[in-house]
């Protein structure tokens, strides 16, 4: 989305099929849109990384992940949909924020992952230490049973 200047609180909210309700704030459009923090049903947050990480963009990774991490939710995905590419650095980016949301009693999972993604994924055992789910819809079901639990 072309970077604008919005004066609302949140830029749009939508509901999918699921009933599932997602408001997206207004400021994360504004930086260019290659992130995306929305919440879903109040109680997950989502951020929707939107390309590969890289050397050009992993100080920006890492702040938006810190920016996750510093939700007030419990249940958190990172969804890398159109992410076909991550670097070292931001492997251990994603693994240290996995450790650090354990550590705040928090849960951040993984969604739609590329057939790359997956396979550095397992080389590097992730899944021994974190849920990995095909859709976020899946990781979204996830915290939804935990939570009725």
């Amino acid at each position: 989305m072309p970077a604008e200047s919005v004066h609302t609180e949140w830029k749009s909210t939508f509901t999918t099929s699921k009933n599932q309700h997602f408001f997206v704030p207004a400021s994360y459009y504004n930086k260019g849109g290659l992130e995306v923090l929305k919440t879903v049903n109040n109680v997950i947050q989502v951020l929707e990384w939107k390309e590969n990480i890289t050397l050009k963009n992993i100080e920006l990774f890492r702040q938006e992940m810190n920016n996750l991490l510093n939700q007030d939710s419990q249940n958190l995905i990172l969804n890398l949909a159109e992410t076909t590419y991550i670097n070292s650095a931001g492997l251990g980016i994603i693994a240290e924020s996995v450790v650090q949301a354990k550590r705040n009693n928090k849960e951040l999972v993984i969604s739609n992952m590329e057939d790359s993604i997956k396979e550095i994924f397992s080389i590097v055992k992730f899944s021994s230490f974190m849920k990995l789910f095909e859709v976020e819809e899946e990781a979204i079901e996830y915290f939804q049973a935990i939570a009725h639990d």
